[in-house]
């Protein structure tokens, strides 16, 4: 779910709706996630910029 926000480029609003959650819930559940994924992204933004 988390995925389709991020590299999808879905709102969060829409996502919610499709997994039938408050659209809170989904966002605090895509903010973990890219708090936890945060090292992996800076990482391959190093290797991008090389």
């Amino acid at each position: 779910m988390e995925r389709e926000v991020i590299e999808k480029d879905r709102t969060i609003a829409s996502v919610a709706d499709s997994y039938d959650l408050v659209a809170q819930t989904a966002g605090n559940r895509v903010a973990r996630y890219r708090k936890g994924h945060a090292i992996e992204q800076d990482e391959a933004k190093m290797v991008e910029s090389d």
